[in-house]
């Protein structure tokens, strides 16, 4: 079975076992449910044939991951996508401790995502696609600026001290 026709299969087992609510779900379905999702992130890391992870993607990975938070990288492509591309995010939790400002959702953390896109590029090349999104606890949505910002951001709220 192919890459699409796997991720084809999953999608929908996961849906069904999303929409269960969790305090309803059996300890079978709770371990199905990571099982298939963790299955499904892997299968959605695997290139597009022909391209591979933009540089500048891959280093905000590593270095999300090495500073402790969470990343991943989802490909999107197939017979519905005819241009390739590829999102990129990564999130951490609060910072523990009181909340330091008014307004501060505590279970708010910090989330960054970018998109390399293949439209209007050659063949197996992909660019970065507008400026990327920012989640900051206590603020709203904003623009995520340059991967260079991100990286910065990622350093100064380090898990890794």
């Amino acid at each position: 079975m192919n890459t699409l026709d796997e991720i084809a299969r999953l999608e929908p087992i996961v849906r069904a076992l999303i929409r269960i609510p969790p305090a309803r779900r059996t300890g079978l379905q709770k371990a199905e449910l990571y099982d298939y999702r963790q299955k499904l992130r892997e299968l959605l890391a695997i290139p597009a044939p022909g391209y591979e992870l933009p540089l500048k993607a891959a280093e905000l990975i590593e270095y999300a991951r090495h500073h402790g938070w969470q990343a991943t990288a989802r490909w999107q492509y197939g017979p519905k996508v005819p241009e390739p591309f590829v999102t990129v995010g990564a999130a951490r939790g609060p910072e523990p401790g009181p909340n330091p400002e008014p307004g501060w959702e505590s279970r708010q953390g910090w989330e960054l995502s970018y998109t390399w896109h293949s439209r209007g590029c050659g063949p197996g090349k992909l660019r970065l696609h507008g400026r990327g999104v920012l989640k900051v606890p206590g603020r709203p949505l904003g623009r995520g600026g340059s991967v260079r910002d991100a990286l910065d951001l990622i350093n100064r709220h380090t898990l890794r001290k």
